[in-house]
C-alpha cells in the first residue's frame, strides 16, 4: 500500500465524524431553515459529560449562577454514561430551539448564521466554566485491534467510526424518504403554507428534527470522542469542514455529504503528512 493511500484511509475516522456533523446541517436546516454553525459546540458538549462520567463519576451540568457538579459516585460504565450525556443534550438543545431557533425560521439567513456563531461562543464559555480548558480522553469505546497495512500499524477503530456513521446516514435517508415525519419535513421545507393547510406545524417539526439533529451530533461526538479526547474548542472547528460537505451536498444529499466529509477528512491526514515530511515549498 502507497503511503498517500495509506494515511488517506488513516484519516477516514475524522471525515467520518465531518460526515456526521454534515448530516446535521443538513437535518436541522430542512427541518428548521437555519444553517446550524453551532453543531459541532452541541455536540461538544454531551461528549465531555461523558467524558467526565467516565473519569470521575461527577455529573456537570452547562449552568451558570448554579451548582453545575453533583457526584454520582464511581466512575460510571459507557451506556449508562452515554445515556446521561445524550439526555442533557437533548435537553439543552430543546432549551436552545425554543428561546432562540424558533424566531428564526422567517429571519433573514444573516441574522441567523450570527445567531448560531454567537450560541457556538456561549457553549464554549459554558463548557470553559464547568469543565475547564482542558481535553478530556475517554477509553476505548470502538474496537482497539491494529492491524498491518503495508507495513504500518493500523487502528481499526476508525473504520468501525466510519461504519457507524454510515449505518446512521442510511437510517437518516430511510427516515426522511420513507416515514410520515420525513414526508412532513420535506412538505413544509418546499412550501410552508401549503403545510399548515394540510394540518402540519413547521414549528414543531423543526423541534423534532432540531432535537433529531442534535443527538445524532452528540452520539457520534460521544464515539468519536475516543479517538482524540474533547476540548470546549476541537469540535466547533469541526464545523468547517462539515459545513463544506452539507454544502457541496446542496444542504439536501445525504449520501454526498457523508462522501465529501470522509474525503475532507482523508485528504486532510494527507495534507499533514506531507507538511510532516516538509515536502511542500515554503
Amino acid at each position: 500500500m502507497s503511503t498517500w493511500a495509506f494515511y488517506a484511509l488513516l484519516g477516514v475516522g475524522t471525515g467520518a465524524m465531518y460526515a456526521a456533523f454534515s448530516m446535521s446541517v443538513i437535518i436541522t436546516y430542512r427541518g428548521s431553515g437555519v444553517v446550524n454553525f453551532a453543531v459541532g459546540a452541541m455536540a461538544m458538549i454531551p461528549s465531555m459529560i461523558f467524558a467526565e462520567l467516565r473519569r470521575s463519576g461527577d455529573l456537570v451540568l452547562p449552568l451558570v449562577l448554579l451548582p453545575r457538579r453533583f457526584s454520582l459516585g464511581d466512575p460510571m460504565a459507557p451506556v449508562p454514561a452515554a445515556v446521561i450525556a445524550l439526555t442533557v443534550g437533548m435537553i439543552l438543545s430543546v432549551i436552545i430551539y425554543v428561546l432562540v431557533i424558533r424566531s428564526l425560521r422567517t429571519a433573514p439567513p444573516v441574522t441567523a448564521l450570527v445567531a448560531t456563531v454567537g450560541l457556538t461562543l456561549v457553549l464554549q464559555a459554558l463548557a470553559v466554566k464547568g469543565f475547564g480548558n482542558v481535553t478530556l480522553r475517554v477509553g476505548p469505546i470502538l474496537p482497539q485491534k491494529v492491524v498491518q497495512l503495508g507495513g504500518r500499524p493500523f487502528p481499526v477503530d476508525r473504520l468501525w467510526l466510519l461504519a457507524t456513521v454510515c449505518v446512521l446516514a442510511v437510517g437518516v435517508m430511510f427516515v426522511y424518504r420513507a416515514t410520515r415525519f420525513g414526508i412532513a419535513t420535506r412538505a413544509a421545507f418546499l412550501n410552508e403554507k401549503g403545510a399548515i393547510l394540510l394540518g402540519l406545524n413547521p414549528t414543531r417539526l423543526g423541534l423534532y428534527n432540531w432535537l433529531f439533529a442534535s443527538t445524532l451530533g452528540g452520539a457520534v461526538g460521544i464515539i468519536g470522542s475516543s479517538l482524540g479526547g474533547v476540548s470546549p474548542f476541537n469540535f466547533s472547528l469541526f464545523v468547517v469542514p462539515a459545513l463544506a460537505a452539507a454544502l457541496a451536498a446542496r444542504l439536501k444529499s445525504i449520501p454526498v455529504a457523508v462522501a465529501v466529509g470522509v474525503a475532507i477528512g482523508s485528504f486532510e491526514a494527507i495534507a499533514v503528512h506531507i507538511v510532516a515530511q516538509r515536502q511542500v515549498p515554503r
